[in-house]
């Protein structure tokens, strides 16, 4: 019986072929024999593509010998960087989990059976900051990451809704655009009963100033409208999964391109609540039935919302930028 990655290859006595099934059988014997099996170590097909084409380029595919080294290497061509490895099309899932196979470009791995692997490249701005394309309806871009994150299992920072630094206690007192209570609004306020002695300026999407994707990001850069979020879920297969190690929904888009967004909690207080059960996301649009409360994405294992939150709650920022224009 061959042992993993070999194959049986024939009986051989004398060095002459006497039998090319496993199981040979040698009825009537007069004399003695000495037989041989034969085994070959089996070969294995490595392919390795770049998605998107015109991202990158890939080395290192080829036909490999059981349990010896690969090593694919990606290389992100001008306006993109590199972004993950995937294998055999898809994500790899291990105990109900989603693992992205590598975030490193060069990637050595030993070789046990024919795989598929994708080499992802995120489009990069001369900012640094790296986007995909989802091919989504409206060509709205998405930042692989959070603000203030390096990578996008990352949490990042928190902010307030229309403050642009994240800080240490989150409640109305200490609130940039109300006078200490939800009540006493400063900016960004439709209806006078919210308003500090009847204040309304009936701003209802936050100003670039007030954006913290633009203000930490540069200009290009966004929170999402209420819109945008909406039609990131209907244009996407969504999934909860546990990505490197963290919680979060994966959206995988039809070109194969794919966001993930950490399930990061919020901020209340000094205290960080729900990191690794939910996940909550600013938009860049108010409430304007009570103005008090700006329009949010939240997510948790099985079920989402597109609904609001308070504005002096710290919850994340992903930002997004228009495509541009022919």
């Amino acid at each position: 019986m061959a042992n993993n990655g070999y194959q049986f290859v024939n009986w051989t006595e004398d060095g002459t072929e006497v039998s090319t099934s496993a199981s040979y059988t040698i009825n009537n014997i007069t004399a003695d024999h000495t037989l041989v099996a034969n085994f070959a170590i089996n070969s294995y097909t490595i392919c390795a593509t770049a998605n998107p084409t015109d991202g990158g380029t890939v080395t290192g595919a080829g036909t490999y010998d059981y349990g010896t080294c690969c090593t694919l290497t990606a290389t992100a061509n001008e306006g993109f960087v590199f972004y993950y490895w995937s294998a055999d099309n898809v994500l790899v899932y291990w105990e109900e989990s989603v693992e992205w196979v590598s975030y490193d470009a060069t990637y050595p791995f030993l070789v046990y059976w024919n795989r598929n692997y994708v080499a992802h490249f995120a489009m990069s701005n001369d900012d640094g900051h790296a986007y995909v394309d989802l091919g989504l309806p409206s060509g709205t871009l998405w930042a692989i990451c959070n603000v203030g994150a390096t990578s996008p299992e990352d949490y990042g920072d928190y902010y307030a809704w229309g403050e642009i630094q994240p800080k240490d206690y989150y409640n109305w007192s200490p609130y940039q655009y109300c006078n200490g209570s939800p009540n006493t609004l400063i900016k960004y306020c439709n209806r006078s009963s919210y308003g500090y002695n009847g204040f309304t300026d009936n701003l209802t999407t936050l100003q670039p100033e007030d954006d913290a994707a633009t203000t930490n990001w540069g200009a290009g850069w966004r929170m999402p409208t209420r819109e945008e979020w909406i039609e990131l879920y209907n244009n996407t297969t969504v999934t909860w999964t546990t990505q490197n190690g963290v919680k979060g929904r994966l959206f995988t888009a039809n070109n194969g391109n794919t966001l993930f967004l950490p399930a990061a909690g919020h901020r209340w207080d000094d205290e960080l609540h729900y990191a690794g059960i939910h996940g909550y996301y600013w938009s860049s649009s108010l409430r304007t039935e009570i103005p008090t409360c700006a329009r949010s994405f939240g997510f948790y294992s099985d079920e989402y919302s597109i609904g609001w939150y308070y504005r002096s709650y710290g919850l994340s920022v992903r930002p997004v930028r228009s495509a541009p224009q022919n």
